[in-house]
């Protein structure tokens, strides 16, 4: 019998056997040496790439993001988002938020374009007439409030 680890998330109750979390760790990993950066508590950095898996990857930096926190990163042109699993001394293991194609991003292929919609794009574009037009209702019931206060303090 296989042990499972039990996750509740949302409310719901999953159970996942133990050797499909550790196969996460055998993914073929890719030497590399590339450069990219993090974005962590201390702000935007410069690292190398050390090694990299469609799970996680593993970098170099003189002063590492901490454990458990959690980053963003920037590998030839792929926005990564993950969690610092481990750190010793300048190397530290990020576990990805989402797979990553390692052909893809050793090739320096651009990533594939989301299918999902941006807030920008669901917004209507500003024009200028609707701009001022915005201002001038604004400015008319400014002007109405201060006559209703004038008109119920001072008069």
């Amino acid at each position: 019998m296989l042990a499972a680890r039990i996750y509740v998330a949302a409310g719901h109750r999953m159970e996942r056997p133990m050797h499909t979390l550790d196969n996460a760790r055998n993914d073929p990993r890719a030497g590399t040496m590339l450069r990219a950066t993090v974005r962590d508590g201390r702000g935007l950095r410069e690292f190398a790439v050390a090694d990299l898996s469609s799970r996680g990857l593993m970098g170099r930096l003189e002063h590492p993001p901490g454990r458990g926190e959690f980053v963003e990163l920037k590998v030839s042109g792929h926005i990564l988002a993950g969690h610092v699993r481990w750190v010793k001394g300048p190397l530290f293991g990020v576990a990805l938020r989402d797979r990553v194609d390692v052909a893809r991003v050793l090739g320096g292929k651009p990533p594939p374009r989301s299918p999902t919609t941006t807030v920008a794009q669901m917004q209507p574009p500003q024009t200028l007439v609707r701009t001022v037009a915005s201002y001038c209702v604004m400015a008319l019931a400014a002007g109405c409030a201060a006559y209703v206060i004038a008109d119920l303090f001072i008069l």
